[in-house]
């Protein structure tokens, strides 16, 4: 009797709408599953196919970024000396500014002065007349006055006989130059820089600068430089030193070029030497 109750109770559960319904959606949720697990299959396997290609790549990367990390110091200290180039062709351009301003000055000057003594200067008033010593040391005096000449030439002007017309020296320019060698095969492929030398600002102008005693000194204004001396000594520095077998390149603080000593000069003096009488010299010191 139990068998057959049990039997029973088994056979009722076996049909039973909820294990039916059970089974069922065990069975579609495995279908699907299956189903999902199709459509991961493929992109799963190229993932893993790829995944030698993408190690490969980070390897280079790494790579890269190792080698940037090495050029960094040389990049920088790249970087600093063409400030340090860039700063000093402002500095240059800036003293070079200095100096033409002050230049124009003193021409202003020298153009005020002139005017000025024309006005002053009178028929009745002594001849201006320029001298020429030692070498174009020229310099201006005024003829003594000469009460007879004149009369004499006061005479000859009424007559309409004479014109008398004032006239000034004429300027005359110099330059300061090396003599020329030929040019020499370097011997190594070093660069020097050398930029403008630095001037005591009493020698700073075009003006020739003559020392007639211990304390005293004149400036011509008629016998000049052509340039400035300081860039005019700078360059002829240049010319020589670029003609020997010393450097392969010599240049000026504005190249490009990455210099490998760089001569920097002051000029403290630069002026003719008067102070003995008949033994005139030229004076330059550094």
């Amino acid at each position: 009797m139990e068998l057959r109750a049990t039997n029973r109770h088994v056979n009722s559960l076996v049909n039973s709408p909820e294990l039916k319904s059970g089974i069922a959606n065990a069975s579609a949720t495995a279908g699907r599953a299956r189903e999902l697990f199709e459509r991961a299959e493929k992109p799963i396997d190229r993932m893993l196919a790829d995944l030698p290609q993408a190690s490969e790549s980070l390897s280079r990367m790494v790579t890269r970024l190792d080698s940037v990390t090495k050029d960094l110091p040389e990049t920088s200290a790249q970087l600093r000396q063409t400030l340090q180039r860039v700063n000093r062709l402002i500095a240059d351009q800036q003293r070079e500014l200095a100096r033409t301003m002050e230049n124009l000055r003193v021409v202003s000057e020298n153009m005020k002065e002139i005017t000025e003594n024309s006005k002053r200067l009178s028929f009745p008033d002594a001849i201006w007349r320029a001298t020429t010593v030692v070498q174009g040391h020229a310099t201006m005096r005024l003829a003594a006055r000469s009460t007879q000449h004149a009369a004499l030439v006061l005479a000859l002007f009424c007559f309409g006989c004479v014109s008398l017309e004032r006239s000034f020296p004429e300027k005359r320019y110099f330059v300061i130059e090396v003599q020329e060698s030929q040019p020499a095969n370097p011997g190594n492929g070093q660069t020097l820089s050398i930029p403008n030398f630095q001037i005591s600002p009493r020698y700073a102008d075009r003006d020739f600068v003559y020392r007639t005693s211990q304390t005293e000194y004149e400036s011509d204004f008629y016998n000049q430089f052509l340039t400035p001396p300081a860039v005019m000594i700078t360059e002829e520095t240049r010319k020589a030193l670029a003609s020997s077998s010393g450097f392969k390149f010599v240049v000026g603080a504005s190249s490009p070029l990455t210099a490998n000593f760089v001569l920097e000069g002051a000029i403290n003096a630069l002026y003719g030497d008067f102070r003995k009488p008949g033994r005139a010299c030229g004076s330059i010191g550094n």
